[in-house]
């Protein structure tokens, strides 16, 4: 099952797999009708639906290289990031939410036109050939019906139709239930309830039921090649209705009837030139699918462990470029990295739960490579659960940046593991580094004097050089008795250097001797 960021990753690659596909049928649609007829046009929108499953369909499996790195048990392949990572699942949570209100919108809304379309038709009678006559006869006749289509004709069927022409239009409706158009409605209304987003979708759909009809026509005028002024002439009598019918096929307001008669006047295609117009067809839509499938980023391959606590958006690149960006899951402290497809950048390290206060945290700790070289010092990044962080190495003109987010499969085991993992700070330790010099903050006199004890949580971050750039309260107890004392020491606190600007927190206990 995917998780919202996975989620919101695959829309954002199946937009523009579904853009793409569109824009090319689109700029193919009118050439190929004119060479190889109206059926093979129509035959290119399977494009669009084989792309989207490709999309959907499980990644392909890399083997990757070793490394040099030891004792390594996930190895990921990286892709060119198509956006910025959301900055915190809480953003992806907003996104999804917004998603999934326009597709309730686009429901509703389609919902309301089927629904006032067939109640425009009043009451159906069935027919002794089988058919259903309504009691209107604006947009009729017409296709209803997913799963056991129904022709429904107009109420003056008899009287507006010569017999010749009544009987090209039973023709028309039963070419469209032969072709299996109005599953293909269906799936054309499913996205773009998915997609309401993307106006190119819409437009399409609309451009697709043109297409639609006018193989429809061939067909029939292929069953009756010398029907064409007779046919014509019955499109001529039919009512146009104002009113759209999302699944099914009638006679709406956007109907192409002027190109449908203007295209009868042409001479059908051969029957060897559409065959082979179809296959081509056909399997450039495969193709597409295939393309689709083969351009996702490739999955992970996880050694032996099927652990999986945590899934990771992980984002590697240099400044001012493109990041790469690579997904994971794996256990708590086991060791992973993640290299570009050119092997040019590279990072290897392990993720463990850790608590910054009452908050859920990562600690990310590793190296980075390039061009197989490790960077001077191992890098750590301290980041909140489902928050981004980013971390920079070097000078700004040639810096490597990490940028990561966290979620745990199981919060509830996570903070049981940050718990056994010793790895909330106590008197005289530090979460973020090693702490070379600590000063000892100054016994308030007052506290001293009322026998009170607490402790005191300091948000820091921290310069390359482990110089402090910033400080402020994270948590105190008792709440403003020691905040004082521990700021004003704080000037003095030196960090392990790390190569690179991070963030974290330390500690301080205030307890007095019994």
């Amino acid at each position: 099952m995917m998780t919202r960021i996975e989620l919101l990753a695959w829309l954002q690659y199946a937009t523009v797999i579904s853009s793409a596909a569109i824009v090319l049928i689109l700029l193919l649609r009118k050439p190929v009708r004119r060479r190889f007829g109206t059926q093979v046009a129509y035959a290119l929108w399977w494009w669009l639906p084989l792309s989207l499953l490709g999309s959907l369909l499980p990644a392909r499996k890399m083997a990757m290289p070793e490394m040099p790195l030891a004792g390594l048990g996930v190895f990921v392949t990286g892709h060119e990031a198509a956006s910025p990572l959301p900055q915190s699942t809480e953003h992806a949570t907003a996104f999804l939410a917004l998603w999934l209100l326009g597709m309730l919108l686009m429901a509703v809304w389609l919902t309301w036109q089927q629904s006032r379309f067939l109640h425009g038709l009043g009451r159906l009678q069935r027919r002794a050939d089988g058919v259903w006559q309504a009691e209107t006869r604006v947009g009729l006749p017409a296709l209803i019906g997913v799963f056991r289509p129904r022709i429904i004709l107009p109420v003056d069927f008899e009287t507006r139709y010569d017999p010749h022409e009544r009987h090209l239009m039973l023709l028309h409706e039963n070419a469209h239930r032969h072709s299996f158009d109005m599953p293909g409605n269906a799936l054309a209304a499913v996205l773009r309830v998915l997609f309401w987003f993307n106006p190119l979708l819409h437009f399409a759909v609309a451009r697709f039921r043109h297409d639609q009809e006018l193989a429809c026509d061939a067909r029939v005028l292929q069953q009756q090649p010398g029907a064409r002024r007779a046919y014509a002439g019955a499109m001529l009598k039919t009512h146009i209705a104002s009113v759209s019918l999302p699944v099914g096929c009638h006679w709406g307001s956007s109907h192409p009837l002027k190109e449908r008669v203007m295209q009868m006047q042409r001479k059908l295609p051969q029957n060897s030139l559409q065959v082979a117009g179809l296959g081509v067809a056909i399997s450039l839509a495969l193709a597409s699918g295939f393309a689709a499938w083969a351009m996702q980023p490739a999955a992970s391959q996880v050694a032996s462990s099927t652990q999986n606590d945590y899934s990771a958006e992980i984002q590697l690149g240099l400044n001012g470029q493109k990041a790469h960006s690579f997904r994971l899951s794996e256990g708590y402290g086991r060791q992973f990295a993640i290299k570009t497809d050119a092997g040019d950048l590279s990072f290897s390290g392990q993720i463990n739960p850790v608590r910054m206060g009452e908050t859920l945290a990562f600690r990310i700790d590793g190296k980075i490579w390039q061009q197989g070289q490790a960077s001077a010092a191992p890098v750590t990044l301290v980041l909140a659960a489902g928050k981004t962080g980013t971390l920079r190495t070097g000078s700004n003109a040639d810096s490597l940046v990490l940028s990561a987010s966290v979620t745990p499969r199981d919060r509830q085991a996570a903070w049981a593991q940050a718990e056994e993992l010793n790895l909330q700070a106590a008197q005289g330790s530090d979460v973020v580094h090693r702490v070379i010099k600590r000063p000892t903050p100054i016994y308030p006199p007052e506290a001293l004097k009322a026998g009170i004890e607490g402790k005191v949580r300091v948000l820091v971050d921290i310069n390359a050089d482990g110089t402090l750039k910033h400080a402020k309260m994270g948590s105190s107890e008792p709440v403003g008795v020691f905040d004082a004392a521990v700021m004003s020491a704080m000037s003095e606190v030196r960090f392990q250097p790390q190569g690179a600007e991070t963030s974290g927190y330390i500690d301080f206990a205030f307890v007095q001797d019994k």
